[in-house]
């Protein structure tokens, strides 16, 4: 009997190691599928409330994903603006947008991350841009407020900024 005390004493933190630790194992192993979709559940959770998450560059995008009400999709690129302003697009016409739009800028840690998702839906051209249109309305650009804001078809860029920068 004292040799079987003897190696559980001796023993014991051992075996509860090695019990911690196949605990472990078979959980991560039982939860793997949770753990490698968690990156894309979080990326999906911080994208604009109603919308799909960006596509990467040169992605496919899946049939049947365009907004039967919305025949203007505003979020596919445009092409390269003029320096003057915004040049013709699916967004924009004469400087002017050319539909309502319903944008929600998310919340962000800088002004630069905000203003890039402008820049992604077609608002912008790019971070530059908006500081320049910033410049030239007297308005600081790092003031942009996250928020939903809605843009009536004929605003300008100007009209955008006096919306989104306190």
């Amino acid at each position: 009997m004292k040799r079987v005390k003897d190696f559980i004493y001796n023993w014991n933190d051992i075996i509860v190691v090695l019990l911690i630790i196949l605990c472990a194992v078979l959980l991560i192993n039982w939860r793997i599928g949770v753990i490698m979709d968690y990156p894309k559940a979080m990326a999906e959770s911080l994208t604009p409330s109603g919308e799909e998450p960006q596509e990467e560059p040169g992605g496919a995008e899946e049939p049947g994903t365009e907004d039967p009400e919305d025949p203007e999709d505003p979020e596919e690129p445009e092409e390269p603006e003029e320096p003057d302003g915004p040049a013709d697009s699916t967004v924009w016409k004469d400087g002017k947008l050319r539909a309502k739009m319903e944008v929600e800028v998310p919340l962000s840690n800088n002004a630069y991350d905000a203003v890039e998702y402008l820049v992604e839906i077609g608002l912008f051209q790019s971070y530059e841009e908006y500081e320049k249109v910033c410049e030239s309305e007297g308005v600081d650009p790092f003031g942009i407020m996250a928020g939903e804001y809605v843009f009536d078809a004929g605003s300008t860029q100007a009209d955008i900024i006096h919306e989104v920068v306190y």
